[in-house]
């Protein structure tokens, strides 16, 4: 296992935890939307992810990935980092 897949695991288990203490469920979507945040190397927006994601989850919507990140971030499991642009990345 490389040292990326090992972060990328405990990631994944943080986010797992954090999610069942914030009483939040772990739905396929929000595993999916974190695991592309978790993974990215860049900080990505909500648009972004959304078209990182759509391949694969094809009945994914942006409203759901704007959701999700809203949620997550108000639960404090993700950080919004604000631009010069004034575009939301995470």
């Amino acid at each position: 296992m490389t040292h990326q897949q090992k972060t990328l695991r405990e990631k994944m288990a943080y986010f797992e935890l954090a999610c069942r203490d914030a009483g939040l469920k772990l739905t396929h979507q929000r595993l999916e939307i974190y695991r592309e945040l978790a993974a990215a190397a860049d900080h990505p927006t909500a648009e972004m992810l959304y078209t990182r994601l759509r391949k694969g989850l094809p009945t994914l919507s942006l409203d759901t990935v704007y959701r999700t990140l809203a949620t997550l971030e108000e639960r404090n499991i993700i950080t919004r980092v604000q631009t010069d642009e004034s575009q939301a990345r995470y």
